[in-house]
């Protein structure tokens, strides 16, 4: 997901991903949810992490762009049966 620059600090992203999240835990069959999300968001990350996202693992060098590299975080959030 995306929040246009002029539209954050107001709770959008929050909010979208906790409409996600409760949409997720209305189907049976799923137990996780999984995003990733690159060293260029740290905001994001940190969106993620108070929701309950953990990193599972890391991809180094996914990205380039004008000579920097990122890292991609996978990320998940075990639901609760």
């Amino acid at each position: 997901m995306h929040v246009l620059l002029t539209h954050r600090r107001l709770g959008i992203g929050a909010r979208l991903l906790d409409a996600a999240i409760q949409h997720a835990r209305l189907l049976p069959s799923v137990t996780t949810v999984r995003l990733s999300v690159s060293s260029t968001a740290p905001n994001a990350q940190r969106l993620y992490e108070r929701a309950g996202f953990r990193v599972w693992g890391t991809e180094p060098d996914s990205l380039r762009h004008d000579g920097q590299s990122a890292i991609e975080y996978h990320m998940i959030l075990r639901l609760a049966a």
